[in-house]
């Protein structure tokens, strides 16, 4: 008859326990928990209106990415401003930079939302709608994440774009689509102001043209909607 083998200790000999599956296991579900979570926040970052800027964040050019910004805004979006702070020399901006406060650009936008047949007073009834303004903001991707209501946070890609309430009225002027390259812009500041080169400008785009300045100097231009200057 045999006989049951014993170790030099007198104990039967025992199995470590495996514990492979428990890791295995708590590895799945953490990575399950992940994907969740970077799922939602895709989906939070597409409904809220925010997406990835288009062309180079440290060479952005307003005028060259308009149409893809205007695209971004909606259908039916009529143009009323473009606000672009710390342009530089070549007609960009570096989204990037290390400077505060950072470069910059705002589009403003408007849509017709209906159509109103009782004006307010001093309105004429032919020229009041309702409309809602939308903004867009191109600013220095995934830099800060920011808050939601206070009680949730999202990264931005870059361009956020945000829908005002809406108003019954008389809506901005629109202004055409902009076509003067802010490169020439600098180029006639340089040659007609002696404009610093390493500085950066603001300009601003509007029913009044574009306006040219570099703060904390005396230089300013404005130029009409064709690219002259105005005297």
């Amino acid at each position: 008859m045999e006989q049951e083998q014993f170790d030099l200790t007198g104990e039967k000999e025992k199995r470590a326990p495996r514990k492979g599956g428990c890791f295995g296991l708590i590895f799945f579900i953490g990575f399950v928990i992940v994907g969740c979570a970077v799922i939602i926040q895709i989906i939070t970052i597409i409904e809220g209106g925010m997406w990835f800027i288009p062309g180079d964040p440290q060479n952005f050019d307003p005028i060259e990415n308009y149409q893809a910004v205007a695209d971004h805004a909606g259908n039916n979006v009529y143009l009323t401003e473009i606000r672009a702070q710390f342009v530089r020399r070549d007609g960009t901006l570096e989204l990037g930079a290390s400077y505060e406060p950072s470069p910059e650009v705002t589009y403003t936008f408007y849509r017709i939302t209906g159509e109103v047949n009782n004006a307010p007073q001093g309105v004429q009834d032919s020229d009041a709608v309702t409309y809602r303004e939308v903004s867009v903001f191109i600013r220095t991707p995934f830099e800060i994440p920011f808050y939601n209501g206070g009680d949730s946070f999202q990264f931005n890609p870059g361009m956020d774009r945000y829908s005002w309430s809406e108003r019954t009225g008389v809506p901005p002027q629109v202004v055409p689509v902009p076509t003067c390259s802010f490169y020439d812009l600098w180029t006639d500041a340089i040659e007609l102001e002696d404009a610093n080169r390493d500085a950066v400008a603001r300009i601003t785009y509007d029913i009044d043209g574009y306006n040219f300045r570099i703060d904390g100097t005396n230089v300013r231009l404005e130029f009409d909607h064709n690219c002259n200057v105005i005297d």
